[in-house]
């Protein structure tokens, strides 16, 4: 009996020896795992830039354009030259402010235009006319390199003039302003919308001053009556179907 309580108790002991070691096994490998969670690395995250470089193959942004217009036909000229009047100029400086796109070989300007005609007088009679107006420009680019590119298109503008015609010999009396016993200053306008085929070429596109050449021909689709906004007009002529071609060189802002 002695001997069996005796074995009985050293069993006991090693079960208890064997569950102190299996705890302490256990903890061991809970401990390794939560040292190894807390000192593992995050991974790094990675962020890719893209670059994309201008090839130089065309500028976008603001320009400025200098050059001239030539009209084929006036038809206020007419009622001009039979009053012996100053007739309005067919050539004339244009000036262009505006802003310019190439997106997949597809060109856009949008752009704002002027022309001045000059004073023009004879003996008795000087008249004054100005026209202002905007243009859009879509072109497409079938050449496009680094150094030149050529684009073809279509134009459409619009155009307003406003002429003036004063009599150099006219008087205007300051204790007598009523504007019925002043008649010496006739003013008209008129606003026509043209459209028609242009065409660019650019060339140094890829040094610090590139410059652009640009030519077209527009046709008087709509409008162009001639109005006043000081008296009723009659008589009047249209200017629809005339023709104007312009030259001008472009260069960026």
């Amino acid at each position: 009996m002695p001997y069996l309580q005796h074995k009985t108790t050293n069993i006991m002991n090693r079960s208890l020896l064997l569950a102190a070691v299996c705890i302490f096994g256990m903890q061991s490998i809970s401990f390794a795992q939560d040292t190894i969670a807390t000192t593992t690395v995050p991974k790094t995250r990675t962020k890719t830039i893209t670059i994309t470089e201008n090839d130089g193959t065309y500028r976008n942004g603001f320009y400025a354009g200098f050059g001239v217009v030539f009209i084929d036909n006036i038809e206020l000229n007419d009622k001009l030259r039979a009053s012996d009047m100053p007739t309005l100029t067919t050539s004339m400086p244009e000036l262009s402010l505006g802003f310019t796109h190439l997106e997949n070989k597809v060109l856009i300007d949008l752009e704002w235009n002027t022309n001045y005609y000059g004073d023009r007088s004879n003996a008795t009679t000087k008249t004054v006319t100005l026209s202002s107006g905007v243009k859009l420009r879509g072109q497409y680019a079938v050449v496009s390199n680094k150094k030149l590119f050529f684009a073809g298109g279509l134009d459409i503008a619009y155009m307003y003039t406003q002429f003036d015609m004063f009599s150099r010999d006219h008087v205007i009396d300051l204790n007598d302003l009523d504007p019925a016993t002043h008649t010496g200053h006739i003013s008209l306008k008129n606003g026509l919308l043209y459209a028609g085929p242009s065409v660019s070429l650019g060339a140094f596109q890829n040094s610090s001053f590139p410059l652009r050449l640009n030519a077209g021909y527009e046709w008087a689709i709509a409008g162009g009556k001639w109005k006043s906004d000081f008296a009723h007009v009659s008589n009047t002529v249209k200017e629809n179907g005339s023709g104007r071609v312009y030259v001008k060189l472009t260069v960026f802002l």
